[in-house]
């Protein structure tokens, strides 16, 4: 299995014990502590989508980009977002995650930009849905909004549905009021977000 991180390229392999070799290398840094690096990842009674987890965690970390906060999105039902501090998980919730056609975006992100109150219309995502149209939407006050990723993927207050740890959004992380405010007087633009399924 490859993974790739845009600077960061990783091969996954099985070795003669049963474990999983994961070879970290990082663009333009021969000498640097991320070249070459190996880690091992037992995986003896784990399933290959917690491999799939401890494997990009594991690139990232081997990648010097270890910070004190972040959090983990799983998307596995029921979905769970986390968040962790200093490598110890202080708070979790169910959270909606994207549908089959509007998938939340797996892979290692960074809150990009964030908006305390907006509103959100599928007129604005590319390509535009017209908000009166099937999958069309218009929805003011939309509290807490943290963006991951340039498209739009998000992690905000979901007023609109419950369906708490299943699919039901266009590709973000809805929680509910409460889980919303604390993430955001938590998270920060910056904090890296990473998603797994």
């Amino acid at each position: 299995m490859e993974i790739d991180l845009g600077s960061v390229h990783a091969d996954i392999g099985d070795d003669a014990a049963g474990s999983h070799q994961i070879l970290a290398e990082k663009e333009g840094q021969r000498d640097a502590n991320c070249f070459h690096r190996r880690v091992n990842a037992t995986t003896s009674g784990e399933s290959l989508d917690r491999l799939n987890r401890l494997s990009v965690l594991a690139v990232h970390r081997l990648c010097g980009a270890e910070t004190p906060r972040h959090f983990e999105a799983d998307l596995k039902e029921p979905a769970m977002l986390t968040a962790f501090e200093d490598g110890q998980p202080i708070w979790s919730t169910l959270t909606l995650k994207g549908t089959v056609s509007n998938r939340t975006p797996a892979g290692i992100h960074r809150i990009l930009w964030r908006i305390p109150n907006e509103t959100m219309t599928s007129e604005r995502v590319y390509p535009p849905i017209p908000r009166d149209a099937p999958g069309g939407y218009y929805l003011k006050n939309v509290l807490f909004t943290q963006y991951f990723t340039s498209d739009g993927a998000s992690i905000h207050y979901n007023y609109w549905s419950s369906n708490w740890g299943y699919a039901g959004s266009h590709g973000c992380l809805g929680v509910a009021y409460n889980e919303a405010r604390f993430a955001w007087d938590w998270a920060d633009v910056g904090t890296p977000v990473y998603v797994f399924t």
